[in-house]
């Protein structure tokens, strides 16, 4: 059996615990599996707890022995072998660590229908290893609805704010005591506060307009509120930052930031994305070495990979960019449309932007073997 043990990623953090009675049924949450490696470090005792005994499928039991076993004596990494296996395994899994938790990692491993959290460290004395089991077309569904965040509106439907799910809220009273809940996302119209106990538990988010509004209370984001945008971005766990030097070649010595945090260094991301895509008609000459000049290619409309016209800047069909030692005159159209004339005529060579300036490039077509090369 094949599956891969990955890192956490955004709100599946929220994964690696107990679900409330109405998320554990939203969600599929099958049961939890806690193990330790006995005192030695070599062991492996377990017990297993159902949460939703009807999913605990012949198929899924298959699934899961099968999953546990392969991370224990299969022929790839084995992390649950040993207390000494898992230390190894976590030793470079910096960005799997669960905020807020210790140093308890979360992993997750899709196989078939099954989604295993994997919630590890290594803890003489206590549990390394706490696997939480859903149904995995559940868990994604919930999830990818969920991003839509926590709406919070008046009682007359007007949305005042939105909150991720998992995030939290402070309400403040007249008399001035204040209370913070943690939220989560049921659906649309309906917010879990706590777990779903105390006063609140369960509620419309119009119930829960009007019973503020009833008792002079009001309510605001503890962190930034959601903003919603049209556009949807993906960040990943880790980015490899990689800049280019005065002629433009990429620099050997690269640095890491870990995906998690990237919004922090959001200025100096698109800073550096600006230099190396100059699609929005900034100065060329600020965005490649020395004296050379940017511009830029439109592909077809019909999408065939031809070339339709050269300007100095293109937001719609960028099919690629032109450097040039001389500026380049487009006329008073503002760009130069291609033609079986004009269009770009390849030599086949690849260079360096370094060779360019210097000149170290031939005009030459490259000739190409027609047939397989023959060691002699």
């Amino acid at each position: 059996m094949y599956f891969q043990m990955k890192p956490w990623n955004g709100n599946e953090r929220l994964y690696f615990y107990r679900q409330s009675l109405q998320l554990a049924g939203q969600t599929g949450q099958i049961g939890k599996l806690r193990a330790d490696f006995d005192r030695d470090g070599n062991g492996f005792f377990s017990s297993w707890e159902d949460i939703r005994e009807h999913l605990k499928t012949d198929e899924f039991k298959e699934t899961f022995d099968k999953a546990i076993n392969a991370l224990r004596f299969g022929e790839g990494e084995t992390p649950f072998a040993s207390r000494k296996a898992l230390t190894e395994f976590l030793r470079d899994k910096h960005s799997a660590i669960l905020p807020g938790d210790g140093e308890w990692h979360g992993f997750r491993a899709d196989i078939d229908n099954t989604s295993l959290f994997f919630r590890v460290k290594p803890s003489p004395g206590d549990y390394d290893i706490y696997c939480w089991a859903y149904r995995k077309d559940w868990l994604d569904d919930h999830m990818a609805r969920a991003e839509r965040g926590i709406r919070f509106i008046d009682s007359g439907y007007n949305e005042k704010f939105r909150i991720p799910d998992g995030g939290k809220i402070r309400i403040k009273f007249a008399d001035g005591t204040i209370d913070e809940k943690t939220c989560r996302y049921i659906d649309d119209t309906h917010v879990e506060f706590d777990g779903g106990g105390g006063a609140y538990g369960l509620q419309h988010i119009c119930e829960f307009a009007e019973r503020l509004e009833n008792v002079g209370a009001t309510v605001e984001p503890v962190d930034e509120p959601m903003v919603m945008l049209h556009e949807k971005y993906y960040c990943p766990l880790k980015l490899a930052v990689f800049e280019r030097d005065e002629y433009g070649d990429l620099e050997e010595d690269g640095y890491d930031l870990d995906g998690r945090y990237a919004a922090r260094y959001e200025d100096e991301i698109k800073e550096l994305l600006k230099k190396e895509h100059s699609y929005d008609g900034c100065d060329p000459k600020a965005d490649i070495p020395l004296d050379l000049y940017l511009c830029h290619v439109r592909g077809d409309d019909e999408t065939t990979g031809g070339f339709a016209e050269l300007a100095p800047r293109v937001l719609v069909n960028h099919f690629g960019s032109i450097i040039t030692k001389e500026p380049v005159n487009f006329g008073k159209e503002g760009y130069i449309p291609f033609t079986e004339e004009t269009e770009p005529n390849f030599t086949g060579q690849s260079i360096s932007m370094r060779d360019f300036i210097n000149g170290r490039f031939s005009m030459e077509p490259v000739q190409r073997q027609s047939e397989g090369m023959t060691l002699s």
